[in-house]
């Protein structure tokens, strides 16, 4: 019987252990991100957009191509008419009621029209490249907000895991308190400072737990999940980057998604100058026509009108005078260009600065990082040589809470170290175009 219930506990723990491991699931950061980019509706607009301008993009819509349309009308008229000959026929007051039948195929082509077609063209091309790139620019947005976030978390539980860490050492301080105190070889006033400080920390770590939830709920809107989602993240923040300032700014040149967007909006304003002077030149338009037209009248002459058969020209617009409004559209279009390049030579110095700036950044959060390593080992082995000072009550709680608090503020700062390095990575990365491949 004792064998049985052994096992019949055995496998509900482990029944039990299951359900509680399946329900939290692991989320790495590319998961994350892979979620975020598919549930992310500005995303899903910009893709939108981008095909909007796709379609646009064809000859069709850029004038190339001919029109063929069909008309045809049938109009029925009952007329009180009124005749009056030359000759001495005697004037007739007539009821004239008319059958009036017209169709025709037509068929019109522009072969000129000062070449705005071929800048169309251009310019649709344009646009459908400058709508790839806001794609681009949201997918890189997002990816970092997305970063931001899921490393917060991953802070949040480093500092969490610091202060439960912390929160043990403050129960066995308040242990050993108590028992100097209770076989009076310390005063009660160590046992109730340790009791205080234990307490500040149980509160202390309930603030923290409080801050790990809000930024869990900060990743899962990003990601568009539930916000009642239990995913666990990894506890540690890795960097394994080595940039160099001047390929960082070679890179951003070419690849930077705002300067491109910048040098796009460039090309556009350029091509709009074009298209308005294209306006000043002729138009040359072929047209055919293919027709029948048939009337009857129960009075009058004829009785009966049918014309049948083809007919084909050629129309040719000049633009002489339109109130000077051509001469002012090329002029704004030629200010827009200039627009253009100066938002363009801002957005390369704005970008340059910034990579200098966050590479420093970069730099010495990487510098802190090694130092607080170092630190943390010092401060560790004071802790160490503080508690085992004060168990042998060779030193007070007051000696034993300046150690331990200078060991918790070297592990926060190395924490702190860690994800500020991580986040200058990942503007780097988003400054100089590489962190969506």
């Amino acid at each position: 019987m004792n064998n049985r219930f052994r096992f019949i506990a055995i496998a509900l723990i482990i029944f039990f252990s299951y359900q509680s491991f399946s329900q939290t699931q692991v989320l790495s950061l590319q998961q994350a991100i892979a979620i975020g980019l598919k549930n992310n509706f500005q995303i899903l607009i910009a893709k939108n957009e981008k095909q909007i301008a796709h379609n646009n993009n064809s000859l069709g819509n850029a004038g190339f191509l001919p029109e063929l349309n069909v008309n045809a009308s049938y109009v029925v008229g009952d007329y009180a008419v009124k005749q009056k000959m030359t000759t001495d026929v005697t004037p007739q007051n007539l009821n004239n009621v008319t059958d009036n039948i017209n169709a025709a195929v037509s068929f019109s082509w522009t072969l000129f029209d000062g070449t705005k077609m071929f800048v169309l063209k251009e310019k649709n091309t344009g646009l459908e490249a400058y709508s790839e790139l806001l794609l681009k620019n949201e997918i890189e947005t997002s990816v970092a907000k997305i970063i931001t976030a899921y490393f917060d978390v991953v802070r949040q539980i480093q500092l969490l895991k610091a202060m439960n860490e912390s929160l043990e050492l403050s129960k066995e301080r308040e242990r050993i308190a108590k028992t100097q105190f209770d076989i009076g070889t310390s005063s009660k006033v160590d046992y109730l400072q340790a009791t205080v400080d234990l307490n500040a920390e149980k509160s202390a770590i309930l603030s923290e737990e409080d801050v790990l939830n809000s930024s869990k709920i900060t990743l899962y809107q990003l990601l568009i999940v539930s916000l009642t989602s239990n995913y666990s993240m990894a506890d540690t923040i890795l960097s394994d980057y080595h940039p160099m300032l001047d390929d960082l700014l070679n890179t951003a040149h070419n690849q930077n998604t705002n300067l491109l967007l910048a040098k796009q909006s460039l090309t556009l304003s350029k091509l709009f100058v074009k298209e308005m002077n294209s306006a000043r030149l002729p138009k040359l338009v072929f047209t055919s026509n293919y027709v029948f037209s048939k009337s009857d009248n129960t009075n009058g002459i004829p009785l009966l009108y049918q014309n049948v058969g083809p007919n084909y020209g050629l129309t040719v617009t000049m633009p002489i005078f339109n109130g000077f409004n051509l001469e002012t559209q090329s002029k704004n279009a030629k200010i827009e260009e200039l627009n253009s390049e100066y938002k363009l030579n801002d957005a390369q110095l704005q970008i340059d600065a910034l990579i200098s700036k966050t590479f420093s950044e970069y730099q010495s959060y990487s510098t802190m990082v090694e130092m607080e390593k170092d630190n943390i080992k010092v401060a560790r082995e004071n802790m160490n040589v503080a508690m085992e000072r004060f168990r042998l009550g060779a030193s007070n709680s007051i000696e034993l809470r300046q150690a331990q608090q200078a060991y918790e503020d070297a592990v926060s700062r190395l924490i702190t170290a860690q994800y500020n390095t991580k986040i200058a990575e990942t503007n780097l990365l988003l400054a100089n175009g590489s962190l969506v491949k």
